[in-house]
C-alpha cells in the first residue's frame, strides 16, 4: 500500500470541517496520504477555513456546479494519486488509529483477497439520546446477497483498492440517497471484503443532512430496487423486505395510491399483496395501513 487518497465532499459545513480534517491528518498511519476536499458550490467560509489549514497534505477543489455529494466524491477520487481510497465526510470523526488498524488488517492477510475493507461506528443518533455502534453484525468474503438485504458498510469505514473504485463505475450521481449502499453492491458482486469489528470512528447527526428528507428515501430506493431487481427476486424473503421498504416510503411521504399500485405491480397477485399486508400490518403506521388495506382490496 503505497499511497492513500482521503476524499471529503463538503457544502456549507464549515463550522464542522476543522475537527473533521484534523482527525484525518493526525492518522497514526506512516504511510503517504493525502486528503482531497471537494467543495461543492459551499455559500459560507469553507474555502477560508481551508486555506487556514496549512498542510501540503491537503488539496483544495471548488466545484463550479453544485452536483451532489455523489458527484463530489467522484471528483475527488479522479483528482486523487492513491493505490487506495477512503472517504470521510464532515459529520465524521476518525479515530487516530484508523488507518492503521485498518491496513494491518488488509497486511495481515497473506492473499490479495480484499479490495475493500470497512469497520464499526458510534453513531450519534440525537443531541438527547446518546450513542449507538454500527452495524451490528460485521460480514467479510463475498457479501452481496446480505447486502441486499440492508447497507451495513458505512462510506466513511471504508478503505478500497482505487482501481476497484474504477472498475464499478464510482458512486452514481442519479442518486438522491443510498450512493453508498449502491457503490458497496456494485464491488461486492465481484470483490471480496474485509469487515472489521472495532469501532473506529464517530459519526454526528447534523441538522439538514440528507438522510432525514423523507423524498429522497423514497426516489432512492425505487431506483435501488430497480437496478439490482433480477437478484431481488430470486429471494422471497428478499423481496418482501424491498416491498415493505418502498411501500413505508410511500406511506410516510402521504402518497397511499402509488403505494397501492407498486404493491400490486410487484407481488405477482392480488393474493400475494393482501399476504403481505397482513404480514406487515406492525410495521406501518395503523391509519396508513388502512387506506392502504382499502385499496388494495
Amino acid at each position: 500500500m503505497k499511497k492513500i487518497s482521503v476524499i471529503l465532499p463538503t457544502y456549507n459545513r464549515a463550522a464542522y470541517l476543522g475537527p473533521s480534517i484534523k482527525s484525518v491528518l493526525n492518522q497514526t498511519w506512516h504511510g503517504e496520504l493525502e486528503m482531497i476536499v471537494v467543495d461543492d458550490c459551499s455559500d459560507d467560509n469553507t474555502k477560508e477555513i481551508i486555506s487556514q489549514l496549512k498542510d501540503p497534505r491537503i488539496r483544495y477543489i471548488e466545484s463550479q456546479k453544485r452536483a451532489g455529494a455523489a458527484a463530489a466524491r467522484n471528483t475527488g477520487v479522479a483528482a486523487s494519486t492513491g493505490d487506495w481510497i477512503a472517504f470521510i465526510d464532515s459529520d465524521t470523526i476518525w479515530y487516530p488509529e484508523k488507518l492503521a488498524k485498518q491496513v494491518g488488517a488488509i497486511q495481515q492477510r497473506t492473499s490479495d483477497t480484499y479490495s475493500l475493507t470497512y469497520c464499526r461506528l458510534r453513531k450519534q443518533k440525537h443531541e438527547e439520546s446518546g450513542w449507538e455502534n454500527h452495524p451490528q453484525r460485521v460480514y467479510s468474503g463475498l457479501v452481496y446477497e446480505k447486502l441486499l438485504f440492508d447497507n451495513f458498510i458505512d462510506t466513511p469505514s471504508v478503505l478500497m483498492k482505487r482501481e476497484t473504485f474504477e472498475a464499478v463505475g464510482g458512486f452514481d450521481p442519479r442518486l438522491p440517497r443510498f450512493q453508498d449502499w449502491d457503490l458497496f453492491l456494485r464491488v461486492s458482486q465481484q470483490n471480496s471484503v474485509l469487515g472489521m469489528e472495532e469501532v473506529l470512528f464517530d459519526s454526528l447527526t447534523l441538522a439538514g443532512a440528507i438522510s432525514s428528507n423523507d423524498r429522497a428515501r423514497l426516489e432512492a430506493l425505487l431506483i435501488i430496487h430497480s437496478k439490482y431487481l433480477s437478484d431481488i427476486s430470486k429471494n422471497s424473503d428478499l423481496a418482501s423486505r424491498f416491498l415493505a421498504k418502498i411501500v413505508n416510503a410511500y406511506l410516510i411521504v402521504d402518497q397511499p395510491d402509488a403505494a397501492a399500485a407498486f404493491l400490486r405491480t410487484n407481488s405477482r397477485s392480488h393474493t400475494l399483496a393482501l399476504s403481505f399486508l397482513v404480514k406487515t400490518a406492525r410495521l406501518l403506521p395503523k391509519g396508513m395501513y388502512r387506506r392502504l388495506w382499502d385499496i388494495v382490496r
